[in-house]
């Protein structure tokens, strides 16, 4: 009986042993044919009021003077890209830019959304009449909506998001980069590879408007590492600047810095 148990205990084991092979060379087939790596590029731009002859110069992902990121968001003329806006790569006193001129730009308020009955559909009249817009602020139109576009440009090799600075593409220029402690109200200020850092940029901003229009620009971009294994998993580093403007502009603004590194899984 023993001699039964044990063998029958045996092949329990290898079983085990076995399946958890298994198990483990599907866990790494998986990881390795879901694995990808990105750069992600959003721009946002509000003005409160029409701006006109504008130019703006905005910081891209650069890596050892160029940005592939900027060449491809204009080589590709996105879809999301505002009409009667023109994109080029500029070589500036600050490095490689993305440049923006339009003859002018004319701001979108809308009213607040309108709830839409199950049963009716979006494109009756009678629910489209609730919808309003305007180029200026009302009781009726108090929504400012914003202008933004971006890319997500794949590269092939895995992107160090632990210690980006100097070996992947970042925002440019940066100067009085230093680590700080996290801002607790950022949804990633967790986990042992987490890092916090702020540092001072320029934009270039060019353009007649009236002396109470407000400008609020934002650029963004993000190297993330995904990958699927029983579930999506990711690591990620953020990159941002800020700058907010009144009246009219003509030359080199300050804006302000963020760097948050070693987000998500390291396992």
């Amino acid at each position: 009986m023993r001699k039964v148990l044990g063998v029958v205990l045996s092949v329990f084991i290898l079983f085990i042993i076995v399946i958890s092979v298994i198990g483990l060379h599907d866990s790494e087939r998986s990881y390795e044919d879901s694995f990808r790596s990105d750069y992600e590029y959003n721009v946002v731009i509000r003005t409160s009021s029409t701006l006109e002859y504008v130019t703006f110069y905005l910081p891209v992902p650069v890596f050892e003077n160029r940005s592939e990121v900027a060449e491809s968001l204009i080589s590709e003329n996105l879809h999301n890209m505002p009409d009667g806006w023109n994109f080029s790569l500029v070589d500036t006193e600050y490095g490689p830019m993305l440049g923006i001129t339009a003859d002018e730009i004319i701001p979108t308020y809308h009213s607040y959304p309108v709830a839409v009955p199950e049963d009716d559909s979006i494109d009756n009249a009678d629910v489209a009449d609730e919808w309003s817009t305007s180029d200026e602020y009302s009781d009726e139109t108090p929504v400012l909506s914003s202008f933004d576009f971006g890319m997500l440009l794949g590269v092939e090799s895995e992107i160090d998001t632990r210690n980006p600075f100097g070996k992947e593409a970042m925002l440019a220029p940066k100067y009085d980069l230093g680590m700080v402690d996290h801002d607790p109200a950022y949804p990633f200020s967790s986990g042992e590879e987490f890092q916090f850092y702020e540092y001072d940029s320029f934009i270039y901003a060019e353009y007649e408007a009236g002396p109470d229009s407000r400008v609020e620009i934002s650029v963004t971009m993000a190297g993330l590492n995904q990958w699927w294994v029983y579930g999506w998993s990711y690591n990620g580093y953020d990159d941002s600047i800020f700058t907010e403007l009144t009246g009219e502009q003509e030359g080199w603004v300050s804006a302000e810095g963020q760097v948050v590194t070693g987000k998500g899984s390291y396992k």
